[in-house]
């Protein structure tokens, strides 16, 4: 189920807007801290979580602030 979830947020992630405005470096055009409609914020998570995240991202050539935006969009939506 989780790998099932996982690649459904991969394919959001490959759909979105944002991800049209990258280029094949794989860094944004315009960065995010000059987008007004962006604000930047910080967690804590728990050390292993954010490493086995990290090498997925990597793996998957994803940004992880997408993966964030798209799980906390998909949560509100279905509460």
């Amino acid at each position: 189920m989780a790998n099932n979830m996982f690649n459904n947020l991969k394919q959001q992630l490959k759909d979105s807007p944002a991800a049209a405005a990258v280029p094949a470096t794989g860094r944004a055009r315009r960065g995010k801290s000059a987008d007004p409609n962006y604000t930047q914020t910080s967690v804590y998570v728990q050390r292993e979580t954010l490493k086995k995240v990290q090498v997925a991202l990597v793996s998957e050539d994803f940004d992880f602030s997408n993966l964030v935006e798209n799980l906390l969009r998909d949560w509100v939506e279905k509460r």
